[in-house]
């Protein structure tokens, strides 16, 4: 079967982006030496309440955020692939080393500090998070273009920190933009406080951080900067993309990290079609919407009775083309099958009981094995490879670095033992355990 490009994938799209990349460098470049060239003789520091205000909190998020990374388990997606880990590595490490020398070079006014700030940015930070863009959740139509925004304010701000020998104009402008992740993890914060922004409380997050640091770069039009970014990338898209109208929809779709699946649209189309309640079972409601689909009785849907059904649901495009392919041979899909994939986030927010944990735990089971034995909802004693695939997607990794660690893995029969899970997969069960079984007082009781 075809692979078909994916919302926001591709060479089309990339070019897309592209043109919001290059656009927002020349953007930046007119704005700040052209309009307003003062970058090369300005020596006085911003001392003013907003740039100092900004400046605490972002420190203090800062420090948040070290505490959070070192605290929990790195997300999948970032260690799974070898260039992955050493991108996020280098990444995370000269985002510190640039937060922590901008800081000393205000207060000190060190020069060395400042053109330390413009390396980290221009051959470490800013090409590492050139990288991340392609893995973005959210609505991608806003979230690709705002990302390549804000890297090409950053780059081109730390290029020209180093051109001016380390000038505090340009320190304050490098390290400001660097601070619009620290940012956006406050207001992703606050706005996960309201029931109703809580769908789309990323995308909105990123867009308010832009909103509130821009004008530190470029004055009171720097909103209309960031309002801008979506257009420029829409109107790309529009001409180089030309998708369909499904595929343009697709961009403005939240598509939450952890969620594959729009449980509430799933719901509402299960009462609607089955009437089975949602306090049954995720296997007797699973059951129940696969009977009601199977007419003939004859225990297999067809596939193309299965897409438009997942996407009336939310489902995201990479699930989607993922399910498709895997199943592309057969043309059919069986009941376990149906439900191992559709019904897997499900399975694994559905905790446990503690009386099987404990008995689990006492009979010698570790961290891999909870995990394991959680997805294997079969308990035949292995995984079979969509369904890893499907944790994957739902954990926002992007569809092309998934097919391409899953091939590692499995047997002939495109099964996951429990032995290669456990000495493999250390990065999927590590993270899955966290999220699932680390609270849970009788695990912490076993597992100190």
């Amino acid at each position: 079967m075809k692979r078909r490009s994916l919302p926001g994938e591709g060479p089309a799209y990339f070019a897309a982006g592209m043109v919001v990349f290059l656009g927002s460098i020349l953007t930046t470049w007119f704005l700040t030496d052209v309009v307003n060239a003062s970058g090369w003789s300005s020596t006085i520091r911003n001392t003013s309440a907003t740039f100092l205000l900004v400046g605490v909190l972002c420190i203090f998020m800062n420090s948040y955020i070290i505490f959070y990374h070192s605290t929990r388990p790195p997300h999948p997606k970032f260690l799974l692939l070898v260039r992955e880990r050493i991108s996020i590595r280098v990444h995370a490490i000269s985002g510190v080393a640039e937060t922590a020398l901008g800081i000393l070079a205000y207060v000190a006014g060190y020069r060395w500090a400042a053109i330390g700030v413009g390396i980290c940015c221009v051959f470490f930070h800013a090409p590492t998070a050139f990288n991340q863009t392609r893995g973005t959740f959210g609505m991608r139509g806003i979230m690709i273009p705002m990302y390549y925004g804000i890297v090409a304010l950053h780059f081109y701000c730390g290029i020209r920190l180093l051109m001016t020998g380390g000038n505090i104009l340009w320190l304050e402008r490098t390290w400001i933009a660097l601070q619009t992740y620290a940012m956006t993890r406050l207001f992703f914060s606050l706005l996960t406080l309201s029931k109703e922004l809580r769908r789309v409380a990323y995308t909105a997050s990123v867009a308010v951080a832009g909103f509130v640091l821009t004008p530190l770069v470029f004055g009171e039009i720097g909103p209309l900067l960031v309002a801008a970014l979506p257009v420029v990338y829409l109107m790309a898209v529009l001409v180089i993309v030309r998708p369909h109208p499904g595929e343009l929809e697709a961009l403005y779709i939240e598509h939450e990290r952890n969620s594959l699946i729009g449980n509430e649209m799933r719901q509402i189309w299960i009462q609607d079609e089955v009437g089975t309640s949602n306090h049954v079972s995720t296997v007797h409601q699973a059951r129940d919407v696969f009977d009601h689909l199977d007419v003939q009785n004859a225990g297999v849907l067809r596939i193309e009775e299965v897409e438009p059904l997942m996407e009336s649901w939310g489902a995201s495009p990479q699930f989607v083309r993922s399910f498709i392919e895997h199943n592309a041979v057969t043309g059919v899909i069986d009941f376990e099958t149906f439900h191992s994939t559709l019904w897997l986030e499900d399975r694994m927010q559905r905790v446990a009981d503690e009386v099987e944990l404990e008995m689990s735990l006492a009979a010698g089971a570790d961290k891999a094995q909870l995990v394991f034995d959680h997805l294997d909802f079969e308990g035949n004693g292995s995984l079979d490879q969509l369904e890893i695939e499907t944790l994957l997607l739902g954990w926002g990794m992007p569809s092309s670095q998934a097919s391409v660690y899953i091939k590692k893995f499995g047997d002939q029969d495109g099964l996951i033992s429990l032995e290669t899970f456990r000495t493999r997969m250390a990065p999927i069960w590590e993270f899955a355990f966290h999220d699932l079984f680390a609270d849970m007082p009788v695990v912490r009781k076993y597992l100190k």
